[in-house]
């Protein structure tokens, strides 16, 4: 650093002096020293009047002498210049416009060295500082390796020790039980010791994932195989009233219920309006049902079919409490038919709709018979706040359907878009 303040001091006192014998050139006078610019500038804060007199007097002695260089010369006895001095008038003005050219040559080389050493030194620290957080990072994973080392070696002795009284020597049981959905084909004692290798986070994580999954495919096939034969439509209302004829005030055979999957027999057209002739899933009824409140869906797309049918009915807020009480019905068992992250979603879709019915409900009728029913209900998701004035689904709720399900990008939007 002494070094490189040296090298700048050095730069500073060439470009200096170079500019003092530039200045001689141009002006033909001895630059002052720094003492009586000092001192000049010391009488110009005291008597600015005498200042401005001098810089005047300054400029009439520059244009004089200007006019001087100017003017013919008449060559006499007495005036006759020596040819030195000749030739050094007419060199004057070319050494002038060299010298100004040369200084600012020498100011910009000056700057763009002065940038690029401090260019080159910036990235010399850099580089210095980078090795210095290897060295850190590699002494602190040296550090991990050391410790994962050590529980390695641990769990070796550990099961080195007689299994006479586990409970005393904290010894894990030698023979492993396997999880469901693992083989069970029994392996041969082995003669020596066996170390059960360390699971780690992302290993549990995939573990869990996988165990969940093949739950939610068994449940889905369980729930395929109940599905009716044809053409499948699903009912996107609650309280869809089957009809004997295919018009709004025909006689009521039945009422089917938000998320009802139905045969397609046949379709029809009265004026504008389509009607379908529909098979019930127990095949005890047919009858007629409007089309705008029914919706296509495919045996293996079952999951879309039911979030479509729940966001459908949230977005709309004139939907009744009766409705909402219906759709949380409807989704309490179907996430338990379809594959995990539609199963996932509509158990999140459950706690909204739950949620909106609750803010159904009136302050003033609180105690009626209906809306206590379904507060006793679902009193194990929901919490009183007197703040609120009314009932809420506790955020441990979301909180613990992120945690279980961690491991799927819809666990962020679960806490995110809570209520």
């Amino acid at each position: 650093m002494r070094w490189e303040s040296a090298r700048c001091l050095d730069r500073y006192l060439f470009i200096r002096r170079l500019g003092a014998v530039l200045y001689q050139l141009i002006s033909d006078q001895v630059p002052p020293e720094a003492t009586e610019r000092v001192v000049a500038l010391i009488m110009h804060n005291q008597s600015e009047a005498f200042a401005r007199q001098t810089l005047l007097q300054s400029i009439i002695n520059i244009k004089l002498k200007l006019k001087e260089l100017s003017m013919p010369s008449v060559e006499t006895d007495e005036t006759k210049s020596p040819p030195l001095a000749a030739q050094s008038s007419w060199l004057r003005p070319f050494a002038t416009g060299v010298g100004v050219t040369l200084l600012l040559a020498i100011l910009v080389g000056g700057s763009f060295l002065f940038y690029q050493e401090r260019e080159a030194r910036l990235q010399a620290e850099a580089a210095a500082e980078k090795a210095r957080h290897e060295r850190e990072n590699a002494a602190v994973l040296a550090g991990i390796d050391n410790s994962a080392a050590s529980m390695v070696q641990k769990r070796e002795v550990t099961s080195t020790i007689s299994p006479q009284d586990p409970q005393e020597q904290g010894a894990i049981p030698a023979k492993h039980q396997p999880d469901e959905g693992e083989n069970t084909k029994p392996e041969p004692e082995p003669k020596v010791k066996n170390v059960e290798p360390l699971l780690t986070p992302t290993a549990d994580q995939a573990q869990l994932e996988q165990q969940a999954r093949q739950q939610a495919q068994t449940r889905a096939a369980a729930a395929k195989a109940q599905l009716p034969f044809g053409s499948l439509r699903i009912m996107s209302a609650a309280g869809v009233r089957l009809r004997q004829q295919p018009r709004h005030r025909a006689p009521k055979k039945g009422m089917l219920q938000i998320g009802t999957i139905v045969s397609e027999l046949e379709m029809t057209l009265q004026g504008e309006e389509v009607w379908y002739q529909v098979q019930t899933p127990d095949n005890e009824e047919q009858g007629w049902v409007y089309g705008r409140y029914t919706l296509p869906v495919e045996p293996d797309k079952r999951g879309q079919a039911y979030i479509q049918v729940a966001q459908n009915k949230l977005k709309n807020r004139q939907t009744s409490f009766g409705d909402l009480v219906d759709l949380c019905h409807f989704l309490s068992r179907a996430h338990s038919e379809v594959e995990l992250e539609s199963a996932v979603e509509l158990k999140w879709l459950y706690l909204l709709a739950l949620q909106q019915s609750l803010d159904k409900i009136p302050k003033h009728q609180q105690d009626d018979p209906r809306y206590v029913k379904w507060i006793s209900q679902s009193e194990g998701d929901i919490v009183y706040k007197e703040s609120k004035g009314g009932w809420l689904v506790k955020k441990e709720r979301f909180q613990q359907l992120h945690d279980q399900y961690r491991f799927l990008p819809i666990a962020q939007r679960i806490l995110r878009e809570a209520p």
